[in-house]
């Protein structure tokens, strides 16, 4: 097999599954394709943005747990659990558990502390000179 085919052939989107006893279930969270990483990034930037011109600091922030587990929670093939419109029913939901899911979604994303920090227009100071 070519090393292209090899490559575009990889199952490497595989769900990683997290059990959350307060809902009774075991759900799933999927890494993203690179069209959804690219669209993820683009709706933090967009919602930024337009907090930015309402002057609201905070606004581009508000629902950014659910918005990434809209994104990424699946049952065990993969599906969507969630849509668009469930935002907000998500944001009404445990803190505790939505953290939880959260963590573990920048996890399987790649999405650290320094991604986190570049969407939010934040940079690390540059090393000094001495």
């Amino acid at each position: 097999m070519a090393l292209r085919d090899l490559i575009l052939s990889a199952a490497d989107l595989k769900p990683v599954a997290e059990v959350v006893p307060e809902w009774g279930c075991t759900v799933y969270v999927r890494p993203m394709s690179a069209a959804d990483r690219d669209a993820w990034d683009f709706e933090q930037y967009e919602a930024l943005d337009a907090a930015k011109a309402k002057g609201d600091k905070y606004g581009g922030s508000r629902g950014f747990r659910s918005r990434l587990l809209v994104r990424t929670l699946c049952d065990e093939a993969g599906a969507a659990i969630f849509g668009p419109a469930d935002i907000a029913a998500l944001d009404a939901k445990s803190a505790a558990v939505l953290d939880r899911l959260y963590v573990l979604a920048q996890r399987v994303n790649g999405l650290g502390a320094k991604e986190v920090a570049a969407l939010a227009g934040e940079s690390a100071a540059a090393p000094s000179g001495s």
